[in-house]
């Protein structure tokens, strides 16, 4: 997909001569740090891993915090306006689906509980943190953010926990395979700053990174994790195409060598039971994968507008499956989760919450492997290689995503966030199908005069996708701060 020349960079409902997302400096300030302190508390859980945070009551100070330090700033570049774009209105309408599912939820007072609770919160961290994002520096920051927070939570559960039959098990809020998902969607990000023009400490750091990160993926035994870890090194080694061959080659050959160094004889041969699905009790048992799978579709049938409810999928296990019956006569039954993220929205939500969700991560898609492309390297800039980086992210929270209830993750809507961040300071005015870029103050290329008929194909609009490569004006790279 190619880019076309576009109007002059800012955000949709932005007015003129309001100062552009790329310009003026982005020093970290109090919004910032508050926005971090939320993300560090809804994603990497600080106040489970330090019971004084937890004590506070961390988890209500570190929102109330942030959005009171966007309601007082006054920079032009944070306007709720700014971030208001295709890829947002879908995250907010996953949102607003779930809000509809309390009424018809199969039980009401839990769905509201988890909206208030904790989805509420998640949309308002994707908010803040997108209108926090002024430059390609406060992208990198969010970035370093996760990286940091990925070896904390890591280093805390290696030395924390033992292993119980190969894998670390009876975790604190995320279990083994929740853990292995954020850890493997961060490993990108340590391949970001592992690009010739970092601070040679800054490739160190992150080379270090990936060790701990994988080591603790290993310790995991997920084999979701596993099946994601595949997928990003082939997306990191084949299209990671915003650094060198020599560098791309150099990490992946370190996570495999990180992975055959820690992966012992028992995390092979978890991993080599994925051969050999059909002799895993997950293909055929009741309570197992792949029928809880084909029961969550059998509840997006029946309950196609909105749902079972939100976060109400164990409450249809329990009470309206097949086998929910077995509890009359004493039988036990887990209320499982849907152990698939795609499966959870659309039993939850409906079709189209499932729709919205999965346009959602289309369009975040579809926006970093435009801004990305090579025809479009020397326009985007750093903007172009961070977008490879979150392009392998979302790679591996598909994959890895795909076996675990994570369509809610606080984490995937931090990724949002910086998507949307990224798209502001592309300057996108259209759609996120094809993000406007254009150079910081240059005038807009004047369009022919409508003759009032149509001939052949339809025109295009500012933004959209032309048939051939598109050549994109001169000037300084965006978003270059």
């Amino acid at each position: 997909m190619t880019l076309a020349p576009s109007a002059p960079m800012h955000s949709p409902g932005a007015t003129q001569g309001t100062l552009a997302p790329s310009e003026g400096r982005a020093p970290l300030d109090l919004f910032q740090l508050a926005v971090m302190l939320m993300t560090s508390v809804a994603v990497w859980r600080l106040q489970d891993l330090f019971t004084v945070l937890g004590a506070i009551k961390i988890q209500y100070i570190a929102p109330a915090l942030a959005l009171l330090a966007f309601m007082v700033e006054s920079d032009p570049r944070r306007k709720i306006n700014r971030i208001v774009n295709p890829l947002f209105k879908k995250t907010m309408g996953v949102g607003l689906m779930v809000m509809l599912s309390i009424p018809t939820s199969l039980w009401p007072g839990y769905s509201f509980r988890f909206f208030m609770n904790d989805h509420a919160k998640t949309l308002l961290l994707m908010v803040l943190m997108a209108a926090s994002i002024r430059s390609m520096t406060d992208l990198r920051r969010y970035a370093v953010m996760h990286i940091v927070g990925a070896l904390v939570y890591s280093y805390f559960v290696v030395t924390t926990f033992k292993l119980r039959n190969g894998r670390l098990g009876s975790l604190i809020y995320y279990d083994s395979n929740d853990l292995g998902l954020l850890l493997v969607c961060t490993i990108p990000m340590c391949v970001y700053f592992l690009q010739p023009s970092s601070k040679p400490l800054t490739r160190l750091v992150s080379s270090a990174s990936l060790g701990m990160i994988v080591f603790t993926i290993v310790q995991t035994g997920s084999r979701g994790a596993f099946l994601a870890f595949l997928a990003c090194g082939a997306y990191l080694l084949f299209n990671f195409s915003a650094i060198t061959k020599k560098v791309r080659i150099y990490a992946v050959g370190a996570l495999i060598a990180f992975l055959l160094t820690f992966g012992g004889p028992t995390y092979w041969e978890m991993m080599s039971s994925l051969l050999k699905p059909t002799e895993d009790a997950n293909w055929s048992g009741e309570v197992g994968r792949r029928q809880i799978w084909k029961r969550g579709i059998g509840y997006m049938v029946t309950h196609p507008i909105t749902g079972v409810g939100g976060r109400a999928f164990g409450i249809a296990e329990g009470t309206i499956s097949q086998i929910a019956s077995r509890q009359d006569v004493g039988i036990g039954l887990k209320w499982s989760a849907a152990h698939n993220s795609f499966v959870e929205v659309g039993a939850e939500l409906g079709l189209i919450g499932l729709g919205l969700f999965l346009a959602s991560l289309w369009t975040a898609w579809r926006f970093v492997r435009a801004i990305g492309a090579p025809q479009n390297a020397a326009r985007a800039g750093p903007l172009g290689a961070f977008g490879h980086a979150i392009g392998g992210t979302l790679i591996a929270y598909c994959v890895a995503g795909f076996f675990v209830s994570a369509g809610y993750s606080a984490y995937l809507y931090t990724i949002f966030a910086l998507v949307i961040g990224m798209i502001k300071l592309a300057g996108e005015r259209a759609t996120v199908a094809a993000p406007a870029l254009a150079a910081n103050g240059a005038a807009s290329a004047p369009r022919p005069p409508s003759t009032g008929r149509r001939r052949g194909r339809r025109s295009s609009p500012v933004g959209s996708i032309h048939p051939g490569p598109a050549r994109l004006p001169a000037g300084r790279p965006v978003a270059s701060n």
